[in-house]
């Protein structure tokens, strides 16, 4: 998943408008320290990974019993590949 300088900056916008910074102030400060911008765009990336991840995944709903039980045999699959 990828980020780009566009949404490096939404987000410094954004955390400066949180904290009531100026967000001019806040963009020079982060762009003088490349781990800072790093930082940020790892915050990006693992926002976007979530949102991926959330479109993805599917519940269903399970009786108590229903999930103990493949919760054990999950448990046994796993000692047995030990």
């Amino acid at each position: 998943i990828e980020w780009t300088r566009e949404e490096i900056d939404a987000e410094i916008k954004k955390m400066a408008l949180s904290s009531r910074i100026d967000p001019k102030k806040l963009h020079e400060y982060v762009y003088s320290d490349r781990d800072r911008i790093y930082e940020i765009a790892e915050k990006v990336r693992n926002r976007k990974t979530l949102d991926f991840l959330i479109t993805k995944v599917k519940v269903k709903d399970v009786s108590e019993e229903e999930y103990k039980k493949t919760f054990d045999n999950m448990q046994k699959n796993d000692m047995e590949s030990k």
